[in-house]
């Protein structure tokens, strides 16, 4: 109703001036009392017995605080370790006034890492040696115990100053199975154009190819074979002692070693070691060959003997092989979360122009992941998996896990399964967020602008890779660097 109007057969009245007497009493009685509750707030803050800023949360839970930007400093030294500086205590041995803990001098102690310093980093030089392994005290012994990883202890963040972390309502408490994902029920699914259609299954297997599903059930139950589980799992703790720490992640064949190797050396070119924090997965015995040459750590390949069908090395473009690849990355990535890594995850034909991790850990705080943006409005988005950014939530080993369990519907796409189960009803609590357009750079042509100064890694999209990255003198691979490879140089494309 307008002011200034009344129905008709009714006759407006003037507010009481008693009642605007009254309102005026109660809200400036109620001014009065926030100052006096703000004046005595800073007079018991003053006396030491109540403070407005939180307490400081304490530095020993595996969490965040071990790896967030806070503690992880933009140090070449500490950054080609993945490891986190330790918070420095006060010289009496307490940290902002009060006794250390013994859960922090734990900490702290496990942060006294001492890595063996790579070759010269501002200039290429002869071979590598031996990728460098990080000595932990005895401190860091008992946090980063290798036997508790193997034992399958909780190494999953929490976030100390999250008082949500612990608690996850409506979120799905262990993994889901194909059947209970139903990505072919179209009532609890978002149904986009490319998606997953199959009215008469809900599980999709009705209408997936058979040849794809029996491939992804050999691929898994080779690698996921209960020896050589547990045995690469032993691997990766042994030669990645420290939890929370960056481990980027790799899985090719021989045609892809050269999109590789020549990642390695942007990195080089940085003043950092690729080996200290990067685990390769060779996917036939040429690729691995290659790795071994170069000094990586890479997962264990006993499982490649086990297929029926081996994995092609000079696949390149989208097929079954291709697919198998991606099935392989998506078994580390749930394993390396499960076991506390924060994991970076992107595509050969990236090329770091700054390190970008220290930024990564910083815009991951409370959330699950960070990917690439894929401007489709179609089921390839809008998450782009060829970058991505893991934290070692549980809620996030949970989505991963139930995607490992629904790919063997996924034909030869990751990215859309990705997207998929993202929209599923179940994962709407998952904290995620996409990554700007200025930090990632996408080129796709000459006539495309040079990156800015924001950017942290190029990627060079679509085909004759090798000639858009030296057009942007982001192609390192030669036999300047120390991780060329005659073998990998056969793999270059100009196609």
């Amino acid at each position: 109703m307008r002011a200034g109007f009344a129905p008709a057969g009714v006759v407006r009245r003037p507010a009481s001036r008693v009642a605007l007497v009254v309102g005026g009493a109660t809200m400036a009685a109620a001014t009065l009392g926030w100052v006096a509750f703000l004046l005595a707030s800073a007079s018991t803050s003053a006396a030491g017995r109540w403070s407005w800023a939180p307490p400081s949360p304490p530095h020993a839970v595996a969490s965040r605080a071990a790896t967030s930007a806070a503690t992880f400093p933009n140090d070449a030294s500490v950054l080609r370790s993945g490891v986190a500086e330790a918070h420095k205590p006060d010289a009496d041995g307490a940290e902002d006034g009060r006794p250390a803990s013994a859960e922090e001098v734990d900490f702290m102690a496990s942060n006294s890492i001492t890595v063996e310093a790579p070759p010269d980093a501002r200039g290429y030089g002869a071979s590598p040696p031996e990728p460098p392994r990080a000595a932990t005290s005895a401190g860091a012994a008992r946090l980063n115990d290798t036997d508790a990883i193997m034992r399958g202890a909780s190494l999953f963040r929490v976030e100390p100053d999250d008082p949500l972390s612990r608690h996850l309502t409506g979120f799905p408490v262990e993994p889901m199975t194909l059947d209970s994902l139903a990505p072919c029920a179209p009532l609890i699914n978002i149904v986009l154009k490319d998606g997953f259609v199959c009215q008469s299954d809900p599980t999709c297997r009705a209408c997936s190819s058979p040849r794809l599903m029996k491939r992804f059930d050999d691929v898994r139950a080779a690698f996921r074979a209960p020896a050589l589980d547990t045995a690469r799992r032993r691997y990766i703790a042994e030669r990645f002692p420290v939890r929370g720490q960056v481990v980027v992640v790799f899985a090719f064949n021989l045609a892809h070693t050269d999109l590789f190797l020549n990642w390695a050396c942007s990195v080089h070119k940085l003043g950092l070691d690729p080996r200290a924090f990067t685990l390769a997965a060779p996917c036939d015995a040429e690729a691995e060959g290659v790795v071994k040459r170069t000094g990586f750590h890479y997962a264990p390949t006993d499982w490649i003997s086990r297929l029926s069908q081996p994995i092609r090395a000079q696949e390149s473009h989208w097929g079954s092989d291709h697919a198998d690849i991606n099935n392989v990355m998506l078994f580390l990535m749930v394993d390396l979360v499960e076991m506390g890594y924060h994991v970076l995850v992107h595509d050969a034909d990236v090329a770091w122009i700054k390190d970008p991790r220290p930024f990564l850990l910083d815009a991951s705080r409370r959330r699950d992941f960070i990917g690439m943006l894929a401007p489709f409005w179609t089921s390839m988005g809008p998450v782009n998996t060829g970058f991505l950014f893991l934290a070692p939530t549980r809620q996030l080993w949970v989505f991963l896990k139930s995607m490992e369990n629904a790919a063997v519907v996924k034909g030869t796409s990751d990215q859309r399964l990705w997207n998929h189960v993202l929209r599923h009803y179940t994962f709407q609590q998952l904290e995620w967020r996409l990554l700007p357009q200025e930090v990632i750079y996408k080129y796709s042509g000459r006539h495309a602008k040079r990156p800015g100064p924001d950017a942290l890694v190029v990627h060079a999209l679509g085909s004759k890779k090798r000639a858009k990255l030296q057009y942007l003198n982001m192609w390192s691979f030669s036999e300047a660097c120390p991780f060329f490879d005659k073998e990998a140089a056969k793999q270059v494309k100009d196609t």
